[in-house]
């Protein structure tokens, strides 16, 4: 670009002198001369960037120094400081900005002031004399102004290269992060790709990312942490509506840096620098964060971006102990927050989108099965008991329909349990309590046992995926009930123990082939138990414990302390 530039610059020269003979007024067959070698030159550089693009730093710095020298003699024969050609120095300076940046443009700008100031000196000796090559007259005034030029000339292009050389670089890295942004890819791999990059790019020691789903209430959070060995620890997990105000602070600005080496908490604005949504500074307001923040992240800086997306979503990206935190570097995460996140929301939906395509078509399998393969067996059932009963209690075969009647009745129940797993677990987390409620309803009717729920606690607030989880284990063990166990009455409770949800499962029926109490490093260990049982609740971060005996069975699914009880009241 710089190389076709070159060439039509001193051809628009050559062309403009060609139409006005009287410029330049003397000495115009040297002028002719430099500005015909210039082109030959300028057409030389160009096969050359032709061969070898791009072209080595070698070859740039010759032409920029070869562009210096043939300035200074094109206005050392003409008129100096004053001589049109003095443009050429400008174009010199263009060149610099577009191949380099900052430095360099004022580096080039000090040079040429340097070089007009020598032709000024020769000027000032040359006075008097016959000065075969020197038409121009010493004009100190005019000089100062010539250098001021030059100096804020190549002060403003050396800021602007700078500024657009960043901004390419800013725009290659978000490219290169965006495009580890794949609809194929898990959520997972796509955070891990994510964090790992803003990690190494602000020399940052932990990152975390919290996004509301504000049209289901969800929150989730992410973390990545740098090990000592320099591998990243990537961690997931939904928050709790009980756990939001460990989490959630009120930020002061759409982006700010935050120094917490004080300790003083709320952080004053003294010690915040904070952005608005365009990225001009602002007033901070003071940052308070949750009463265990430091203890949970000893942490000595902090860099956060808030991030939306309209009525759907909003969230936070905060970044730990960021070596690169300067202002430019918190405009640049701004930037790239605000970039990255409507990309990864959007596969987020995708996976979504594909998660709810698949539960309804899991739903419409479950309704199929029900009202046509069951209704059918159970159809042919009638059929067998109303044969059976005509043929009387005599006849040979009745023995037989028997058994294909128990046939036909286990057959049932086992696609009825088939199509309860197939249908999607589609209530909200304060309707965990109720959902059970159903199930053992469900459970007493089809099959005759009796079934009963008992809850200690009036509303469980618990993460979407923690309850449906516990609703599959109770649907799980109940369907172990009726297979296995040859119980008559049955137990489901929900409670409230030591700082932990429980949820228990009783039934008077046989025992497991073990007679004790195991925990669910026993039942490991000696593989006994229901295996979906176990690795759900492994799943779940909880344990299990199984008490077996011959009055019955007892499962007993401990959680973590992370859910929000409200105990009944009398």
């Amino acid at each position: 670009m710089l190389a076709v530039a070159r060439i039509f610059f001193v051809g628009s020269s050559l062309a403009a002198i060609a139409i006005d003979p009287t410029q330049p007024a003397r000495y115009s067959w040297i002028t002719y001369v430099l500005l015909a070698g210039y082109l030959i030159g300028g057409l030389a550089v160009w096969m050359r960037v032709l061969r070898t693009d791009p072209p080595s730093f070698r070859l740039q710095a010759l032409t920029h120094a070869g562009d210096l020298v043939w300035a200074t003699l094109l206005t050392a024969v003409t008129e100096g400081p004053n001589s049109p050609f003095f443009l050429f120095y400008m174009f010199v300076l263009l060149a610099a900005a577009s191949r380099w940046g900052f430095r360099e443009t004022v580096l080039t700008a000090a040079v040429a002031v340097v070089l007009l100031g020598l032709e000024a000196v020769l000027m000032k000796i040359a006075a008097g004399a016959a000065r075969p090559l020197m038409l121009g007259s010493f004009d100190a005034h005019r000089l100062i102004m010539r250098a001021v030029y030059l100096l804020i000339a190549g002060g403003l292009l050396g800021y602007l290269a700078e500024e657009e050389k960043q901004r390419r670089a800013e725009t290659a890295i978000i490219t290169r992060i965006i495009a580890n942004i794949r609809a194929e890819a898990s959520i997972w791999t796509m955070f891990e790709a994510m964090a790992g990059e803003v990690l190494e790019l602000f020399e940052g020691t932990g990152l975390l990312l919290l996004f509301e789903d504000l049209q289901n209430g969800r929150t989730f959070r992410w973390t990545a942490d740098v090990r000592p060995d320099g591998a990243l620890r990537i961690a997931a997990s939904e928050v709790a509506a009980g756990d939001m105000a460990r989490y959630w602070i009120e930020p002061p600005g759409d982006a700010w840096r935050a120094d917490l080496r004080g300790g003083t908490m709320p952080v004053p604005p003294s010690h915040i620098v904070a952005l608005e949504r365009n990225g001009r500074q602002i007033d901070a307001r003071p940052l308070a964060l949750p009463p265990d923040w430091i203890e949970r992240h000893p942490v000595s800086s902090m860099m956060g971006v808030t991030v939306s997306f309209a009525d759907i979503g909003s969230g936070i990206v905060l970044l730990f102990d960021a070596r690169l935190s300067a202002l430019p570097q918190l405009r640049f995460l701004q930037r790239l927050a605000n970039q990255i996140a409507p990309a990864m929301y959007g596969v987020y939906l995708l996976r979504r989108l594909r998660s709810r395509v698949g539960a309804l078509e899991r739903a419409r399998i479950a309704r199929e099965l029900h009202d046509g393969v069951i209704q059918t067996l159970i159809g042919l059932e009638m059929q067998v008991d109303a044969l059976r009963r005509r043929l009387g209690d005599t006849s040979e075969v009745v023995e037989d329909l028997a058994r294909v009647q128990e046939l036909l009745a286990r057959e049932i129940h086992d696609l009825r349990d088939l199509t309860h797993e197939l249908e999607p677990a589609d209530f909200a987390p304060r309707q965990l309590l109720e959902h059970l409620q159903e199930l053992v309803d469900r459970f007493r009717r089809e099959t005759g046992i009796t079934a009963r729920f008992v809850s200690q606690v009036e509303e469980v607030t618990l993460a979407p995926p923690v309850c449906h989880e516990l609703a599959r284990i109770a649907q799980e063990a109940l369907v172990n009930v009726r297979k296995h166990s040859g119980a008559r009455n049955v137990v489901v409770r929900f409670t409230f123990e030591a700082g932990s949800p429980k949820l228990i499962i009783d039934n008077d029926g046989r025992g497991f082939d073990f007679t004790g109490r195991l925990s669910q490093a026993d039942l490991d260990r000696t593989r006994k138990g229901p295996v979906v049982i176990k690795e759900r609740v492994r799943a779940l971060g909880g344990q299990l414990v199984i008490e077996s005996s011959d009055r019955g069975v007892r499962l007993e699914i401990s959680l973590p302390p992370r859910a929000l009880v409200r105990h009944k009241t009398a």
